[in-house]
């Protein structure tokens, strides 16, 4: 065969695969601008049809396995089945055993983990139960290494801590984790979560949406003096898929609160969850009574994976929609929300906001920073070390200092789920116990 036939056979090729990866694409981007737009005003359509419709795209992320890669489908094997197990984080401040979550993993995933401090263990409640793993996350961490000297140096870390309360973020914390549970408990404050740390804390109200599976609470704090808002994350079982959509499509919707910049974009399922669920209206009416009757407090935002995102926008909201004067964000394992003009302009009007990571937490690293996306600052990175020790590392103002949790995402990506399950406190809702 000639030289230039090859070629030509060879370009062709190179083109189908192209188009074949651009019309996935694409197709994945229609379907999620199409749920996005339905939420806008001014879109054809009921409300609550456009509400309904929304949802269901919404949802069907964290239910479904993602879609595969493109070129896939171009070998005869089945995509791999995905895997139940039960994992137990060993907690690093006393060296016991979180509740079991659930992780719903392919093997290859699963692989990564036990590669990553995830090990079998015994379930004493069953002893036959060979899904049972435990995970201790210092294992990989037996030295302080150089590249995490920093965390020790004293001056530089009360510099750039200024402001920060580790004493509330661990409160804040708990919160969070709380919002996990039923709603009638949180309703009620008899949670077995509700008591400890979280006393002393009285709910105004607790909005769960069923169509969009979202929760969110808002009370008072008395320990704190404070207003208090509360968002769940996704359940634990659901995060791979939700991560692995995340890293391979993207919405951007400009932002249309009161003095955005006009190129603050926004993920568009961050904005439309948070807007066109409950959660929204129903949040900021309860904060609006609770300024009535604790007006001169300040509020405080707060939540864990997909509730941090929301905690975000729902910061603005109040800050910019609402008025309230002193809102501040401690937000948990958060996803980046926005662009850099969006992280700079949400630092301008949000005075205090902290983004804690986690070791080697798969969620902060998407979606990727090569699809445009810009993490808020200032990340609070904690890595847990041997003999129930950890370092506490205050990062710079940049949102993506290379130093923290970048450091250990190869390629932009990092790959643990695990260490997605604990934040101070367990952030997910333990199957079948409840809380």
């Amino acid at each position: 065969m000639r030289a230039g036939t090859r070629a030509a056979l060879l370009g062709a090729l190179l083109g189908l695969l192209v188009v074949g990866a651009a019309g996935a694409t694409t197709a994945a981007r229609q379907a999620r601008l199409g749920a996005d737009r339905a939420m806008r005003p001014g879109s054809p359509g009921s409300q609550e049809d456009a509400r309904a419709a929304a949802a269901l795209a919404w949802r069907a992320q964290f239910e479904s396995p993602p879609p595969p890669p493109w070129w896939r489908r171009l070998w005869p094997w089945a995509a791999p089945t995905q895997r139940l197990i039960r994992v137990a984080p060993l907690e690093p401040h006393s060296g016991s055993l979180a509740a079991p979550a659930e992780l719903r993993l392919p093997a290859s995933q699963l692989e990564a983990e036990l590669g990553a401090g995830l090990a079998p263990a015994v379930n004493a409640v069953d002893p036959r139960d060979d899904a049972f793993f435990s995970y201790n996350s210092s294992a990989m961490t037996p030295l302080v290494p150089l590249w995490l000297s920093w965390m020790t140096d004293l001056g530089r870390m009360a510099n750039r801590s200024h402001g920060l309360d580790f004493s509330t973020a661990w409160r804040l914390s708990s919160y969070v984790a709380i919002s996990y549970c039923n709603a009638s408990s949180i309703a009620t404050w008899n949670c077995s979560r509700c008591g400890g740390i979280s006393a002393g804390f009285t709910p105004e109200a607790v909005v769960f949406d069923e169509l969009w599976d979202l929760q969110g609470y808002v009370g008072y704090s008395a320990p704190l003096d404070a207003i208090v808002v509360a968002f769940r994350g996704t359940d634990s079982h659901s995060i791979y898929n939700w991560v692995q959509n995340m890293r391979t499509w993207r919405t951007d919707l400009a932002l249309g609160y009161p003095g955005a910049p006009p190129h603050a974009l926004v993920h568009g399922g961050f904005f439309t969850s948070y807007n066109g669920s409950a959660l929204a209206a129903n949040i900021t009416a309860g904060v609006q009574a609770l300024r009535g009757r604790h007006p001169d407090v300040p509020i405080y935002v707060s939540g864990h994976s997909l509730g941090a995102a929301m905690a975000t926008l729902c910061a603005l909201d109040l800050r910019l929609n609402l008025g309230a004067p002193d809102v501040r964000v401690y937000s948990f394992g958060s996803p980046r929300v926005g662009n850099q003009v969006f992280a700079e302009w949400f630092e301008e009007v949000v005075q205090v906001h902290w983004r804690f990571t986690h070791n080697r937490d798969i969620v902060p690293s998407v979606p990727p920073g090569y699809m445009g996306f810009y993490h808020v600052s200032r990340e609070v990175w904690v890595v847990d070390l041997l003999f129930g020790h950890t370092l506490v590392g205050v990062c710079d103002a940049s949102g993506e200092d290379q130093a923290c949790h970048n450091s250990v995402c190869h390629l932009g990506l990092c790959s643990s789920l695990s260490d997605h399950l604990l934040y101070l406190s367990e952030m997910y809702s333990p199957h079948p116990m409840g809380c």
